[in-house]
């Protein structure tokens, strides 16, 4: 399906509110084109042909473009691109469904089915300067890339100190896609000093969403979507209660082998999941036998990592790779204390 051509996905990291601001503003400036499936076509060479012009092709377009006509992707990337597009035009001869391209300068990023409703995304720029002018957050970290936005923000003097000299800050996550892959959210987060690891807790503990009901003004939902982020900013320091309960637990080897998996599976192919949890391959497939041949009645053992270690190792993994695998890996972070919280109490040494 994947021509040698494509546009690969470009980023940059805005090292402040003000250059993220710009950076959304002209260079990621997404465009929206509402017109018809019959409307468009795609090309062999990576290219579609919109009412509007003509442009260049990125891996998520096509994602989407396999999704929309119900072809599972691991069909689309084994066949080559003329017998995808083939199967493409045979489905805009059966439908006039709606839809959106979704463009940055000359490079469609994403297609959305408008069949229940026409897409209307939140405006990233607009939210964030909202949030920036109503809540006291102070910038950490961004992420602009035709995949999307990531904001990390923390609130001042709100921060947890596991071990002392470790100071974590504690704040809000915002992402968004204006290309249909996901909507505005906003996730409690934490922000590690000492090496600069980011990771999103999970929804439990509180989380802000952009409403999808199209019978709502965009004004109507920026307005909810404030509220639930002013919601989410009172239930932070439920986040430091996390980690001064979780953070000294010794990890059960169930637990290590389920998260090696959850690694594996997030982490791009050829991925070393060993590496990043700090064991060998020949430990790591002992600890996989111990917990399969054990009698499921009986209890884990423990292992010599802490819940804090493999939070911080999972964390720490995700500088340098790309936004999904990124957020992956912090989402698996903050989902793994959580975890821990939940686990049953260690037996009593007396």
């Amino acid at each position: 399906m994947l021509p040698e051509n494509l546009v690969l996905d470009r980023s940059t990291s805005p090292k402040n509110f003000d250059e993220l601001m710009e950076e959304l503003a002209t260079t990621y400036c997404v465009r929206h084109e509402q017109t018809t499936l019959e409307m468009i076509r795609l090309s062999a060479d990576g290219t579609v042909q919109t009412p509007s012009g003509a442009f260049q092709l990125t891996r998520d377009f096509l994602e989407s473009s396999a999704n929309f006509i119900g072809m599972p992707k691991t069909y689309a990337y084994r066949i080559s691109p003329e017998l995808f597009i083939e199967n493409f035009r045979r489905r805009q001869a059966e439908t006039t469904a709606p839809i959106t391209v979704c463009s940055i300068g000359d490079v469609a990023i994403g297609l959305v089915n408008d069949r229940r409703s026409r897409y209307r995304p939140a405006n990233t720029m607009v939210v964030l300067r909202e949030l920036w002018k109503e809540h006291q957050f102070e910038f950490r970290r961004a992420s602009v890339s035709y995949a999307g936005v990531d904001v990390e923000l923390v609130r001042p003097g709100l921060m947890v100190e596991p071990v002392v000299g470790d100071t974590v800050e504690i704040g809000i996550a915002v992402t968004n896609s204006e290309s249909g892959d996901r909507q505005l959210k906003a996730s409690a987060y934490s922000y590690r000093l000492v090496c600069t690891n980011g990771a999103m807790m999970t929804d439990d503990l509180g989380v802000a969403r952009w409403p999808s009901d199209p019978r709502m003004t965009p004004a109507g939902c920026q307005r909810a979507f404030l509220r639930e982020v002013t919601a989410l900013c009172g239930e932070l320091a439920s986040v430091g209660k996390l980690y001064r309960v979780t953070f000294d637990r010794p990890v059960p080897d169930v637990a290590f082998t389920n998260v090696w998996r959850r690694v594996n599976y997030v982490l791009p192919r050829g991925g070393d999941p060993d590496a990043v949890l700090g064991i060998s391959a020949e430990e790591r497939r002992g600890l996989q036998e111990m917990v399969r041949q054990r009698d499921a009645s009986a209890p884990p053992a423990l292992t010599r990592w802490t819940v804090y270690e493999v939070h911080n190792r999972l964390t720490h993994a995700a500088h340098g790779q790309p936004f999904k695998v990124r957020r992956g890996l912090q989402e698996l972070g903050g989902q793994f204390l959580s975890y821990a919280a939940e686990w049953p109490p260690l037996p009593s040494a007396n």
